[in-house]
């Protein structure tokens, strides 16, 4: 408990305030975060490399699914390479491939139900690596399992890391948090 009158700070003049040091403040935080190393320099960066991932991953996926859908022998062609490869039920598990990939590719473009759409990718891409890739070894002139290794692995990326901040999902509260 307080005895007698509040003192008051002795530069302090009646109906003034004292001056912020907010601006030295930051000013020495930004001094301080231009000598510190490289790793800490980019922190900033990891929003900007998910939504960079998010990104591609989506564009890509559409690309891949419209081809499906709309390309050169449509759902049919498709269908004909996963029965050539003994994927049954070939006709359904075409559609269910296509449209995967292609309106995953735009809900995760956008961040809508990001980690549910790149989780279906992840398992897209295991099917495709496992039943049709694998045996022809790495190499996609062979058509090998390198890009639908790749493109699981960015997918399971999305899956652990989110949407990202400027996304549908944390827009709406689908997704919580910062990054």
């Amino acid at each position: 408990m307080r005895r007698g009158p509040r003192r008051r700070h002795p530069q302090a003049r009646p109906g003034h305030r004292r001056a912020s040091h907010a601006p030295r403040a930051r000013a020495r935080v930004a001094r301080w975060k231009a000598r510190a190393p490289v790793p800490q320099r980019l922190e900033g960066l990891q929003r900007l490399a998910v939504l960079v991932l998010r990104l591609l991953l989506g564009f890509v996926f559409v690309m891949h699914g419209s081809q499906k859908l709309l390309g050169a022998g449509g759902i049919a062609g498709f269908a004909g390479i996963l029965a050539k490869s003994g994927i049954e039920p070939h006709v359904p598990l075409a559609w269910v491939v296509a449209i995967t990939e292609f309106v995953g590719g735009i809900c995760i473009f956008f961040g809508f139900l990001t980690r549910f759409w790149a989780a279906g990718l992840v398992i897209d891409m295991a099917v495709a690596l496992l039943k049709v890739h694998l045996v022809n070894g790495f190499f996609i002139s062979k058509n090998g399992f390198e890009l639908v290794f790749t493109l699981g692995v960015l997918a399971l990326a999305v899956v652990l890391m989110g949407p990202g901040a400027p996304s549908v999902d944390r827009a709406t509260g689908i997704e919580k948090g910062a990054g």
